[in-house]
């Protein structure tokens, strides 16, 4: 019976021991912070590291669900943190500072000139741009190699990330997230106490930016004769030289928090071709606006900016920046909107900004492919954690070497097309000179006429044939009679002749050596080409030829093989009245050419002939001759 009694009172010490080690397990407890990012922000965390660093420790009472329970005192990692707030008049000069530390004296007050860190970041609104500016100083002084600060790191494999912090404490966490665009983005700091779980959501956001042209389609309602218009974005269009292209920039305004200054800078690259254009007629508009996602048409216009609240310029793009002598190959367009970090608010925060301006198709536009293109890209703050004063001449924009964000580069291109003829004999094809040709059409704004001209020159590389042409082979026994002159050089020059924009347009130009004449700078459209003056020997073509050319640009403009398709049907009547249709394609560099043919004339027959007219004119005349004589000698 004893050893039973001893038995139970062992087996009861053990019991006891164990639910002491259980109670023990249960007051232990797991501190942990969640990172996830704002519901409404675009961003990926996912290969992204995060930082925990404890500012304060914590301790608090039982009930942890009141603030007042809730005791900190500095770590170890920041005991030497100071942190100075500056107060500045209307001037930027410094009128007042004071210093917030934890730093104490062998007494254990805070010594003297400063005052108690941890009241000062008490006192603090959340969220509020001086947190803010305190986590930036915080955070800096912790990335210091030289204050040794502890740090715990846990990299994000999927969209939220979990760090286990281990113990209690004010945490200030930072880390980095990417955009949509695959581009990388600074969180702003975020502090929070973890008591004994909490979550942060990654103060990080980005803006991104869309470039498009604007297509406008007018349509007139045959019964009621009312006019309406639409427009279309697209990615490419075609148009003719003296067209005005207008562009749209679609971007929003991004979340904002923790930044004191935010830069949003425009740069728009426009080829040789196209020259920007900024009157009372096609303006710079910049507005900020909510959109119907589900009509994607303007609902509310809630800003449009003014001249003074951003800046425009504009400068050449030189083939060799470094080199003031280099070929100007565009123009580079940036606007940069003026005091951005204003628009920090619920009124703005996710509207759509849009950006509209215009640009002409000038005299340098490339005929066909690769096109006239259009690049635009945004330059935005990435660092809430990095503080800036911007470009002393434009504080808007950043100090030169500054990095800051980038989104990719957005493309659109304005393509343009052209008519060449060769005038051929229609038996040989024989390339024939002398023909003259004018084209009107129904999209033409402005025509560059081109041609071969020849100027005699010792370092030429033609020689004149007698039938008018020129040729690069050089005469021999057997050819010389061919030639005008087997000594005689000449050099090709192309000369360039412009029909100005009018309304109606009548363009007439006179092939070249070889049979060639370019209309260039013409649209999609239909258009008339009249023979005005035949090659000599030959007859003319009397109706217009009729051409109609469409046009199917590139889906994605960014593809190496991006090209504008041209296809086009030519219908008329040949110089002996015989009906004709071509019609084909130019998918190589976007000009349209096809051949028109002349056959030679013919004297026509006659009967009678003008030599016996002459004859019976002529015996007619002796007949008078004769009677007037005798009457004469009568008299006598």
């Amino acid at each position: 019976m004893r050893k039973m009694k001893k038995f139970a009172s062992l087996i009861l010490a053990v019991i006891m021991v164990l639910s002491m080690t259980v109670a023990a397990f249960a007051e232990e407890t797991e501190y942990k912070i969640t990172v996830e990012p704002q519901e409404s922000s675009k961003i990926s965390l996912t290969g992204n590291t995060y930082y925990a660093y404890k500012l304060f420790d914590v301790t608090y009472a039982s009930d942890k669900t009141k603030e007042l329970g809730y005791a900190y005192t500095i770590a170890n990692g920041f005991k030497n943190f100071e942190y100075v707030v500056e107060e500045k008049n209307e001037q930027g000069e410094v009128t007042n500072s004071t210093t917030y530390s934890e730093k104490r004296d062998a007494t254990g007050h805070i010594i003297e000139g400063h005052l108690s860190l941890i009241e000062y970041v008490g006192s603090l609104d959340k969220d509020s741009d001086a947190l803010n500016k305190f986590a930036e100083e915080a955070l800096a002084y912790a990335q210091n190699k030289v204050n040794n600060v502890p740090v715990i790191e846990k990299k994000a494999t999927e969209s939220s990330v979990v760090i286990d912090v281990g113990e209690p404490g004010y945490y200030l966490v930072a880390g980095s997230a990417t955009t949509d665009d695959n581009k990388t983005v600074t969180a702003a700091c975020a502090l929070s106490t973890a008591a004994p779980f909490v979550t942060v959501k990654v103060k990080a956001d980005a803006p991104t930016l869309e470039k498009k042209i604007i297509e406008t389609t007018t349509e007139k309602d045959e019964t009621t004769e009312e006019v309406t218009t639409s427009e279309e974005l697209v990615d490419a269009n075609n148009a003719a030289i003296g067209d005005t292209v207008n562009y749209q920039i679609t971007s929003r305004v991004p979340n904002m928090t923790g930044y004191e200054k935010y830069y949003f800078i425009v740069h728009d690259t426009l080829s040789k071709g196209l020259t920007f254009t900024n009157d009372a007629t096609h303006p710079v508009t910049i507005q900020i606006v909510e959109i119907d996602e589900t009509t994607e048409k303007i609902t509310k216009v809630i800003k449009t900016l003014t001249e003074q609240e951003y800046t425009l310029e504009t400068s050449p793009k030189k083939e060799d920046p470094t080199d003031d002598d280099s070929e100007v190959i565009g123009t580079e367009l940036t606007i940069a909107l003026k005091n951005f970090k204003d628009y920090d608010t619920p009124e703005y925060v996710n509207k759509t900004i849009i950006v509209k301006y215009s640009a002409v198709i000038n005299n340098d536009a490339v005929i066909g492919n690769p096109g006239n293109d259009n690049v635009a890209h945004l330059q935005y703050s990435n660092n809430p954690n990095k503080k800036v004063d911007g470009d002393p001449d434009n504080p808007d924009k950043p100090k030169p070497g500054e990095v800051i964000g980038e989104t990719p580069k957005d493309k659109v291109i304005t393509y343009i097309t052209g008519i060449e003829l060769t005038k051929v004999d229609q038996n040989t094809t024989k390339p024939l000179i002398g023909a003259e040709f004018k084209i009107t059409g129904t999209k033409i704004n402005k025509i560059k006429i081109l041609k071969d001209v020849f100027n005699e020159a010792t370092d030429g590389t033609y020689y004149q044939l007698k039938d008018g042409t020129y040729t690069e082979t050089a005469p021999n026994d057997s050819t010389i009679n061919d030639y005008v002159d087997g000594i005689a050089k000449y050099k090709k020059n192309v000369t360039v002749e412009w029909n100005e924009k009018t309304e109606k347009v009548s363009a007439t130009g006179e092939v070249g050596f070889n049979g060639v004449i370019r209309f260039d700078g013409l649209a999609e459209g239909e258009y008339n080409i009249e023979e005005i003056t035949a090659p000599d020997g030959y007859n003319r073509i009397i109706d217009p030829i009729k051409v109609i050319i469409t046009c199917v640009e590139p889906d994605d403009v960014d593809s190496q093989n991006a090209v504008a398709r041209w296809t086009y049907i030519a219908t008329g009547k040949d110089s002996t009245g015989k009906d004709f249709s071509l019609n084909g394609n130019n998918n190589t560099d976007g000009r349209i050419a096809f051949n028109i043919t002349n056959n030679k004339g013919t004297l026509l027959p006659s009967t009678g002939g003008i030599g016996t007219t002459i004859f019976y004119a002529a015996g007619i005349i002796l007949m008078a001759g004769a009677v007037f004589f005798v009457v004469r000698r009568k008299k006598a």
